[in-house]
């Protein structure tokens, strides 16, 4: 996740449903979290903080 926001910044196999107040997004976790380094389980939507 870059630092700063990027309009053309994607979550790798992801997609983000929410973002929070302080930066960090909600995404619905698709193919295999943990292989992209993120948290969840795949079909599940962990928060991902900045």
């Amino acid at each position: 996740m870059p630092s700063t926001f990027h309009p053309a910044w994607r979550h790798g196999g992801a997609l983000v449903v929410a973002h929070d107040v302080v930066g960090g997004v909600f995404a619905f976790s698709g193919g295999s979290p943990r292989e992209a380094s993120r948290p969840g389980e795949p079909g599940g939507i962990p928060h991902v903080c900045p």
